[in-house]
């Protein structure tokens, strides 16, 4: 899963949230040391992303949406994946959750500014970049999913040429969604259930 959901999957707690976001950046085992200056509701947002990470690689309706991606794009399926259901969530974001889509991004956009002083310097641009151009919000758009994909095959050359599975979301747009609703919520039960299990 991309930003909106990992964020949206974290309840209602900031540091797991922050956690979470910070997920793909926190590498090894996080009871190394270099994660001890980091407090246990962050601590357990980064143990949310993996879990979430494992979940979604290895669920049989993401599989089936990968192989049907992956005669098309076969060195990202994954990666795209990812936006695809970013764009799904944002479009449907109420189903999901108790609140607007808009109001739980003007939250999240007020919140991660404060915890700066915790992010890996990489994700710095990331976040300037996210609220500057407003991500979360335009996930949901047509063109500003384009300008995503576009944007990623821009800077990371192994990503060149995926910002064509833009037409190929579009071309088969209801079966990309039905993976979407067969899968996000068996995905937001296991964060309940790890929330409330992992202390």
């Amino acid at each position: 899963m991309n930003y909106l959901a990992h964020l949206a999957l974290s309840g209602r707690n900031e540091a797991v949230m922050i956690g979470n976001f910070m997920g793909d950046h926190a590498k090894g085992r996080l009871t190394h040391p270099r994660f001890a200056h980091l407090s246990d509701d962050v601590r357990k947002g980064l143990a949310l992303h993996r879990r979430i990470d494992h979940f979604t690689d290895t669920h049989p309706v993401v599989l089936d949406c990968r192989n049907q991606l992956n005669g098309i794009f076969p060195r990202y399926a994954s990666v795209i994946i990812d936006m695809y259901f970013d764009h799904f969530l944002a479009k449907n974001f109420e189903d999901y959750f108790a609140l607007p889509l808009a109001n739980f991004v003007k939250d999240t956009y007020a919140i991660l500014p404060r915890y700066d002083h915790l992010y890996y310097p990489a994700m710095r641009p990331m976040v300037e970049s996210m609220l500057k151009y407003d991500w979360l919000n335009n996930y949901q758009h047509p063109e500003g999913l384009r300008r995503s994909l576009g944007g990623m095959a821009k800077k990371n050359a192994i990503l060149a040429g995926i910002e064509k599975s833009y037409e190929e979301l579009f071309e088969n747009y209801a079966d990309y969604y039905a993976y979407f609703c067969a899968f996000f919520p068996d995905l937001q039960r296991e964060c309940t259930r790890f929330l409330i299990d992992v202390k």
